[in-house]
C-alpha cells in the first residue's frame, strides 16, 4: 500500500500522513490479533446486527401489510392505502439500512482492514446512502437536506 501511496502521490506530507495512519492502525488493530475470542465477539455483533436488520425488513413489511388490509376494510382511498404502505416499509428499510452500513464497517475496519475492502466499503456506503435519500424522498416528499429546521434538530412534532 505504501508503494501504491508513494507512486501516485508525491506531496510532502502525504507520506507522513500515511505513516500517521499506519501507526495507529498498528496500535489499535495488532492486539486484536492476538485474542481469537475477541474476534469471534465482534464477528457475531456484525452478524446479529445483519440479522436485526433483515428483521426489522420483515416486521415493517408484515405490519405495512396488516395496515394495507386495515385501510382497505375500511373502504379508505386507495392512494392512502399505498402512502401508507410506502411509509411504514420504506421506514423500515432506512432503519435497516443504516444497520448494514454499521455491519460493514465492523466487518472491514475491524476484521479485515485492506486497501480493496475499505473501497468496496466506501462504494457500499455511497449506495446505501443514496438508497437511504431516495426511501426518505419516496416517504416524506422531500430530500433529507431540504428539510426544514425542526426535523433536522430531531425534534418530533
Amino acid at each position: 500500500m505504501r508503494a501504491f501511496c508513494m507512486h501516485f502521490i508525491n506531496k510532502p506530507f502525504l507520506p507522513l500522513l500515511y505513516r500517521a495512519f499506519e501507526l495507529t492502525y498498528k496500535l489499535i488493530m495488532e492486539p486484536i490479533k492476538y485474542y481469537p475470542n475477541l474476534i469471534k465477539i465482534i464477528e457475531t455483533v456484525s452478524f446479529g446486527l445483519e440479522i436485526i436488520a433483515v428483521l426489522i425488513i420483515s416486521v415493517s413489511i408484515l405490519v405495512a401489510l396488516f395496515n394495507l388490509l386495515r385501510h382497505l376494510l375500511k373502504r379508505e382511498a386507495a392512494q392512502i392505502c399505498i402512502n401508507s404502505f410506502k411509509r411504514v416499509v420504506g421506514k423500515g428499510i432506512q432503519v435497516a439500512l443504516e444497520l448494514l452500513i454499521a455491519a460493514d464497517i465492523i466487518n472491514t475496519v475491524v476484521l479485515d482492514a485492506t486497501l480493496q475492502n475499505v473501497v468496496v466499503l466506501a462504494i457500499l456506503v455511497i449506495i446505501r446512502t443514496f438508497l437511504s435519500w431516495t426511501l426518505v424522498f419516496e416517504t416524506d416528499g422531500e430530500w433529507p437536506f431540504h428539510r426544514n429546521s425542526d426535523e433536522k434538530k430531531g425534534n418530533c412534532k
